[in-house]
């Protein structure tokens, strides 16, 4: 009868050789090790998991899952004999395996760690936070917050790849709560989220391209907006780490900061046009890149104002053609934010892309297939390419979209029924009233049409004038430049023949607590902003 440590040996063995020994034989060990693994001491058990871990590794042979079952069904009562080193490492084999293991394990595996957490290294942390996000596991919150700081205790020891492992492995912990995060309940916390954000700024010229990548990631997964130096930093290493950065990097990257709301560094933001035109004309460029990277250029308020020539018109025209081609292989989401970003970004990609793309929306399931942002996105771009007589092509131009486009229509008109004045709008709108009296003031103005709700609406001099007050989330993090919507909407209410005047939250910063101050500020305003209109529509008469 072979011994465990003669097992153990044949395993590693086969696991280091060149050639494999064939199925059959490991299947054999597999049965063999599988009748004593309950015996086995805990460090017997890791060093199993290891060996067949290198045998996947080699392509040479992966155990089933009864196998890995009934290794984790052993395992489970001797967690709490295990040391660091032994919990980290079958964790990470398992997840390595790809053996989705059950709450009873992960119920066993905390109560173990958490007894031991002190005796835990920076580095065996980070690797179980990697593990754990690579499993893609639903913990509960308090498993995944006393990991956390468990983590960030060790800020000071980590290295770049293990900070990157560390932020990543928590974001994808905590993708599963992405919707009820709580500004009082984060997980991190601000103040853990502070001392990762310092400790990324002193690692920053130290990561790999990757390391940025994921970090930029995982901010954005966690809603948690860096601190501008950080971003700017991480932004500006990716292009310079690299002669030739990673495609998939780049992407995920200009994913994260169009999420943010941040806009990327000018150096990134060329070398993503310069690696985007590359990768499309090659064929290298998947629906999801395509779609990703239309729809941050979109967010982020591409193609209009101070950016109104990037991206260039020649790269779109290449994105047109390579999107007209796999559209047969979009996911929904995917073709929803490439036309809805062509439309954002001004640019008519072509009646055969809109043909295709009618047909492909025309199949799908308007219950199963779209979402209220989703909805919101098409009549938006309907609405886009209805103001804009230059694009023969109009997205419903199809009566078997009729269906769809009513959906999208009451979606977009329910939004505009569940506005929240802020107090800043109510500011506004009672200084608005000592100007022009209150009967000719409007809060949360609607149009007839029921499409466009706006902060208020005045008359004033023989004009009807639309005020809007933009708060922050209408203007990028870091430069305070407009976004996309924003521009969207402006343009819309101004294809109505309005005069739209969009004052910045920032500008009242010295004035919200005075209605005298707030009042003169507001009439110097609107008597520039009538004169212009009223001499902008008489050269046009």
């Amino acid at each position: 009868m072979i011994s465990e440590q003669n097992l153990l040996d044949i395993v590693w063995g086969f696991g280091t050789i060149i050639m494999g020994p064939g199925e059959a034989i490991l299947k054999k060990l597999c049965e063999e090790i599988s009748q004593r693994v309950h015996l086995m001491k805990p460090a017997k058990i890791a060093g199993i998991m290891s060996c067949f871990f290198k045998l996947r590794q080699s392509n040479y042979f992966t155990p089933s899952p009864s196998f890995l079952q009934t290794v984790a069904a052993a395992s489970r009562p001797k967690l709490f004999e295990m040391d660091p080193q032994n919990m980290t490492s079958l964790l990470f084999h398992f997840s390595k395996l790809k053996y989705k293991l059950d709450s009873s394990f992960f119920s066993s595996y905390f109560e173990a760690l958490f007894g031991i957490v002190d005796e835990f290294s920076g580095q065996q942390i980070a690797e179980v936070l990697l593990s754990l996000g690579s499993m893609r596991v639903r913990l509960k919150r308090q498993d995944i917050r006393q990991l956390t700081s468990a983590a960030v205790a060790h800020i000071e020891e980590y290295k770049p790849k293990e900070l990157a492992q560390v932020l990543w492995g928590i974001a994808q912990l905590m993708h599963n709560y992405q919707d009820s995060q709580k500004d009082s309940d984060r997980i991190p916390t601000a103040v853990q989220m502070k001392l990762i954000g310092e400790k990324v700024l002193l690692s920053v010229h130290e990561f790999i391209p990757i390391n940025i990548a994921n970090i930029l990631w995982s901010y954005a997964k966690l809603k948690f907006c860096p601190d501008s130096s950080i971003a700017e930093a991480l932004g500006l290493a990716l292009v310079q780490k690299a002669k030739a950065p990673r495609f998939p990097d780049m992407v995920n990257s200009f994913w994260a900061f169009a999420t943010l709301h941040i806009d990327p560094p000018v150096l990134f933001r060329d070398k993503l046009e310069v690696v985007a035109q590359f990768h499309i004309q090659a064929g290298q460029c998947s629906p999801q890149n395509i779609s990703t990277l239309l729809w941050g250029w979109a967010t982020l308020g591409f193609r209009w104002d101070v950016y109104e020539d990037k991206p260039s018109t020649s790269l779109l025209c290449v994105f047109a053609r390579e999107a007209m081609v796999q559209i047969p292989v979009f996911k929904p989401r995917e073709l929803i934010n490439t036309v809805w970003a062509f439309a954002m970004l001004n640019y008519d990609p072509g009646q055969e892309f809109w043909i295709q793309a009618r047909e492909f929306l025309a199949v799908l399931d308007i219950q199963k297939d779209f979402n209220s942002i989703s909805l919101n996105q098409l009549f938006q771009a309907h609405l886009l390419s209805m103001y804009r007589p230059s694009w023969p092509e109009k997205l419903f131009d199809d009566p078997e979209l009729g269906d769809l486009m009513n959906a999208c229509r009451a979606s977009w008109q329910k939004q505009n029924d569940e506005v929240c004045v802020s107090h800043l709008q109510k500011n506004v709108a009672e200084a608005l009233k000592t100007i022009v009296g209150s009967s000719q003031c409007a809060l949360e103005w609607l149009s007839d049409d029921g499409l466009f709700s706006v902060d208020t609406r005045i008359d004033y001099q023989g004009v009807q004038v639309l005020v809007e007050v933009d708060g922050p989330h209408h203007f990028t993090k870091n430069t305070q430049r407009r976004l996309g919507k924003t521009y969207a909407r402006n343009f819309m209410l101004r294809m109505h023949n309005h005069l739209v005047i969009c004052l910045p939250y920032h500008d009242f910063e010295d004035l919200k607590n005075s209605t005298v101050d707030l009042a003169v500020y507001l009439k110097k305003h609107l008597d520039e902003a009538v004169l212009a209109f009223k001499k902008h529509n008489t050269h046009n008469n």
